[in-house]
């Protein structure tokens, strides 16, 4: 150490974890000093006398004390007495971390004494017993052979001559296809009353899966349900492996008392520090402590999130396929494996749920046949809801209803737990903001939100070939579905869907179209093709794109008969691509002609190819001469007529549609298109049997045909004074 005055510390820095330690500080010296904390320090306190060595070294144990609040900073200065030496130590103490084992549920699970099903209607060895023994692997099932006879009905007995209050049910349901109850209705015995039905019947909607059912009854003997439907082949079938009943926390409400709310994101006018140490839940303790100390950073960690049409209900009005997206409600937080915490606000009601999709799933192997989007859906309640993430995810919810009345409550929802990944939106941000996402991203996956269109991309292929392009980027992804919607009505006709389309990345097949959207294969090549501006709106990416959307909008069965599968969608796929500038592939491939000389004079239906362009042909000439003849909305018109009739048929039956499309065209375009029509064999007379996803034996009988031709006549069109068959693309 030599003569000179000297402080010698051993370490410089300590960090400590949020629950608090002893740490030992060591100060070698050969002078007197002074150890001196802050005074409004009171998280740092000296745990016993020093130990020294000879006057030079000398050890001071401190105790760090347990912090419940954000990350906190000290200073501890080491002062000699009588020459000018200063030491510091540093002591950073995490924030607060919430065991959210200590945060799971303190609602009370009633014992049921027994269980009772009807009519023997189970399968043998799969008995109601089955759903209150504790074990989530088994099941209770209909019979498997023959068709279920509904209504099924099962009741559950509580503790002889003890009355029991329930506040709701939770019903482990089925994911299988079979057996996932549809509607229901619930009936309550309370002692001393006859039994009598409880609220209106339910509809569980055939989701399968943890549903809670809302009950609040008093003073129960047994609880009935009456199902009178459900998922799956011949009639359906009822599966479910448990059900549970509870009594809610009696203490929630006072946790809850210093809240705006039950999504404890905002704190009451006259709320006290000590109001805060008072409450006995450690998680929601430590948030009011910050919102209270105006120190919580609540952006996309806590959101208000408006109801939406479901994609069932889209696909029902609009009559077209699925994959408008499940993911609607972008949260921008990234929840990792394990345990998290959300906070849901009063619900008036609706349902909300928790979506984690696996969006980077890999595949096990190179014969792995499943290219589908795994995913976990969770019910969620007002108040705390503790939820098992099993592998990391982007978080999202899931809030639909059944129609779009605007009156739907909105509904706060709350990720206390969780790190921010944030996402973009087309509507909030420009291309620096877009640069800060990906450089700040956390999850493997970056949102984006544009008008009509969501993606999820890996974040690496964004910074790629999308860094600084954003903005373009997303427009490129909106223009190309207005389009879509423009040819098909949706804006003429005011019916925009309020939701999204789907685009994700997958790690099994190069681009596909599912029910959740539309997935490319997550390697540079695709990426590039899809999160590329300039290259998305151009040649095949353009075309891979509509056409994978041309799917989810094709109209089901009325222009999407047996035959049609890949077709119709590429009429959007058309539309689209040469709009934005690129070439027609039927005029690339000098389709036309070859469909001419394949076609006509051959007692054929364009059916007969089997070629999918060439069948395409007869319907874009439609639009062609139309378009050019002053009726540039003949489809949007067309389908519109479609959205309001009903179909004519679907499996083998399908042809029928092509009947009524021709006379809806003839209304529409306000001509008689029998000598279009005729030249493409769309009156051919008898067999065909055609493989579409599925195979088609059509029977097509002269007495149809003469009845459409009739009916054509009747309208008393004049016919076109140019021959459409020979119209192409300029």
């Amino acid at each position: 150490m030599g003569a000179e005055p000297a402080i010698l510390i051993g370490t410089e820095i300590y960090r400590i974890k949020s629950n608090g330690e002893i740490i030992d500080i060591e100060v070698t010296s050969n002078i007197e000093y002074d150890i001196i904390i802050p005074e409004d320090v009171d998280w740092i306190v000296k745990a016993d006398m020093q130990t020294r060595n000879e006057m030079i070294t000398a050890n001071y144990k401190y105790e760090i004390k347990p912090n419940d609040d954000k990350e906190r900073r000290s200073i501890i200065s080491i002062k000699g007495k009588n020459d000018n030496i200063n030491r510091s130590i540093e002591v950073i103490q995490d924030k607060f971390e919430v065991d959210l084992d200590k945060e799971t549920s303190k609602d009370v699970r009633i014992s049921v004494l027994s269980a009772k099903v009807e009519n023997n209607e189970f399968q043998p060895g799969a008995g109601i017993e089955r759903t209150i023994d504790g074990d989530y692997n088994t099941s209770f099932h209909t019979r498997w052979s023959g068709s279920t006879v509904f209504p099924v009905v099962f009741s559950y007995h509580f503790k002889e001559g003890v009355a029991q209050d329930i506040d709701y049910a939770l019903l482990y349901g089925t994911t299988s296809y079979n057996g996932k109850i549809k509607e229901m209705n619930v009936y309550v015995k309370e002692f001393g009353s006859n039994e009598v039905q409880f609220g209106k019947t339910l509809d569980l909607k055939g989701e399968g899966g943890n549903q809670f059912i809302d009950l609040g009854l008093k003073n129960v003997e047994y609880v009935k349900f009456e199902v009178l439907s459900g998922t799956g082949t011949e009639n359906g079938y009822v599966a479910f492996r448990e059900i549970e009943f509870f009594k809610e926390d009696p203490d929630k409400t006072e946790d809850y008392a210093i809240f705006t709310d039950s999504s404890c994101s905002e704190l009451k006018r006259d709320v006290k520090a000590e109001d805060i140490d008072k409450i006995s839940s450690s998680l929601l303790r430590s948030i009011a402590k910050e919102l209270y100390n105006k120190t919580y950073d609540s952006r996309y960690r806590v959101a208000q999130y408006k109801a939406i049409p479901s994609p069932d209900i889209i696909a029902e009005n609009l009559k077209i396929g699925n994959g408008f997206s499940h993911y609607e409600g972008i949260t921008g937080m990234f929840l990792r494996a394990g345990k998290a915490a959300v906070l849901v606000g009063d619900t008036k009601g609706e349902k909300i749920y928790l979506r984690l999709p696996n969006l980077m799933r890999k595949p096990i192997d190179d014969n792995e046949n499943d290219w589908s989007l795994h995913n976990k859906k969770i019910q969620l309640r007002e108040g705390i809801n503790i939820v098992d993430v099993e592998y990391d995810a982007n978080a999202y919810l899931e809030y639909f209803v059944d129609s779009d009345t605007g009156k739907e409550t909105d509904i706060t929802v709350h990720f206390p737990v969780g790190e921010v990944n944030g996402y973009f939106d087309f509507a909030k941000h420009n291309n620096k903001d877009w640069n800060d996402l990906l450089d700040n991203a956390v999850s493997p996956i970056m949102d984006m939100k544009g008008k009509y269109i969501h993606v999820a991309y890996p974040v690496e292929y964004f910074k790629k070939f999308t860094f600084g392009k954003g903005v373009e980027l997303i427009n490129n992804y909106d223009k190309m579905l207005h389009s879509h919607y423009k040819f098909m009505g949706l804006e003429k006709y005011n019916r925009l869907p309020n939701n999204r389309i789907f685009s994700r990345v997958n790690f099994h097949y190069y681009m596909f179209r599912d029910g959740d959207g539309v997935a490319y294969l997550g390697n540079e090549s695709t990426m590039n093709m899809v999160a590329s501006p300039s290259v998305v709106i151009k040649g095949d990416p353009c075309w891979g794109f509509s056409h994978e959307v041309g799917h989810v909008l094709q109209m089901r069965p009325q222009l999407n008969w047996g035959g049609l599968g890949e077709v119709s969608n590429n009429l959007f796929s058309l539309y689209t691509t040469t709009g934005l500038g690129n070439i027609s592939r039927l005029k690339e491939g000098n389709t036309y002609k070859t469909a001419r000389n394949e076609i006509f004079g051959k007692d054929k239906s364009y059916l007969h190819s089997e070629d999918v362009f060439i069948r395409l042909v007869p319907f874009w000439q439609l639009h062609l001469f139309f378009s050019e003849n002053g009726k540039p909305d003949f489809y949007a018109d067309v389908m519109e007529e479609m959205r309001n009739r009903p179909h004519s048929g679907t499996g083998n039956e399908a042809i029928r549609n092509q009947f009524e499309f021709m006379k809806i065209a003839c209304e529409v375009g306000k001509l008689d298109l029998t000598d279009f029509f005729d030249k493409w064999g769309f009156f051919y007379v008898g067999k065909i049997e055609i493989g579409d996803y599925g195979t088609y034996k059509y029977n097509i009988t002269q007495q149809e045909v003469d009845y459409v031709k009739e009916y054509i006549k009747n309208l008393g069109f004049e016919k076109p004074k140019q021959d459409i068959t020979l119209v192409e693309d300029k």
